[in-house]
C-alpha cells in the first residue's frame, strides 16, 4: 500500500525515480485550497445573510425583532469561517491519510460533491419564492440523499424525503404558525 501512495504520487509530479519536480499542488495542498475557498463562500454567504437581515422590522419596545436570530447565525457563520480560512493560511500540508480521504468508499471525490451539494443549496433558496416549501425541500432532500449515497435507493430516498418535508412543514407550519412559502405559481 505504501509503495503505489509514493508511486502515485512520483508520477503525480513527474518523476519515478524518488526525485519529484515541483507540482502545480506542491507548497498549495488540495484541502487547503478547499479550506480556503469554502472559507470565502462561507463569508460571502455571511455578509449576504447580514444584508437581507437590514430589511426586517425591528422592535423599539423588544431588544429581539425578527432579524435578531439571523443576524447572530450570520454573525457565527462569519466568525467561523474567518477562523477556518486562518487555520487554512497555516496548514502546512496533507498526510498521506488525508488525501485518502478525500474519496469515499465509492471512490468519488469528496470535495465536488460538497461544491454540488452548496450550489442546490443556493438554488434551493432562490426556487423557494417560486415554486413553494412543499416542492422545493423535497426535491432537496431527495437530491441530496441521492448525491450522498453510495447506493441509489430511490424508494427509501422518496419515502424519507418525504417525511423530512411533512415533519418539517407539521412543525413549523401547523404547530409553531410559522408562514412558509406557498410559492407564486400556485397563487
Amino acid at each position: 500500500m505504501e509503495f503505489r501512495i509514493r508511486h502515485e504520487r512520483c508520477e503525480l509530479h513527474g518523476g519515478v525515480d524518488g526525485k519529484f519536480k515541483k507540482g502545480r499542488n506542491q507548497g498549495f495542498p488540495e484541502m487547503k485550497k478547499t479550506e480556503i475557498i469554502a472559507s470565502i463562500i462561507g463569508f460571502l454567504l455571511c455578509l449576504a445573510t447580514y444584508w437581507g437581515t437590514l430589511s426586517l422590522p425591528e422592535f423599539a419596545t423588544v431588544g429581539a425583532g425578527p432579524a435578531f436570530f439571523p443576524r447572530i447565525l450570520a454573525i457565527l457563520l462569519g466568525v467561523l469561517s474567518l477562523i477556518l480560512f486562518v487555520r487554512a493560511l497555516r496548514r502546512k500540508g496533507d498526510s498521506e491519510e488525508e488525501k485518502l480521504e478525500r474519496n469515499d468508499p465509492s471512490g468519488q471525490p469528496v470535495v465536488g460533491r460538497m461544491v454540488l451539494a452548496m450550489g442546490v443549496s443556493v438554488l434551493y433558496f432562490l426556487a423557494l419564492s417560486t415554486f413553494g416549501f412543499l416542492i422545493c425541500t423535497f426535491g432537496y432532500f431527495a437530491f441530496l440523499m441521492l448525491l450522498m449515497q453510495t447506493e441509489k435507493k430511490i424508494l427509501r430516498t422518496v419515502i424519507w424525503s418525504a417525511a423530512v418535508t411533512a415533519v418539517t412543514y407539521v412543525g413549523f407550519g401547523m404547530v409553531l404558525r410559522a408562514t412558509l412559502p406557498i410559492g407564486s405559481i400556485f397563487r
